[in-house]
């Protein structure tokens, strides 16, 4: 089986990241949790401005496919 799901979430001040929610999926809900706990686990360098790390919100979309 084939989908895809869209996130937003926060890319927070200590690069993990937070506030995910499910923006659209297909098929519907087959996906949604293992993307989330995907994106729970993703680190990422965080935002600077003016020299402090500060709270990002990005969005993104996880495929999933056969092999």
């Amino acid at each position: 089986m084939n989908g895809w799901v869209e996130l937003e979430f926060t890319v927070l001040a200590d690069g993990s990241t937070g506030n995910i929610v499910v923006t659209n999926s297909s098929p519907r809900r087959v996906f949604d949790s293992s993307a989330v706990n995907a994106v729970k686990q993703w680190r990422y360098k965080p935002v600077m401005r003016g020299g402090k790390a500060v709270d990002q919100r990005a969005a993104v979309r996880i495929r999933f496919t056969e092999e």
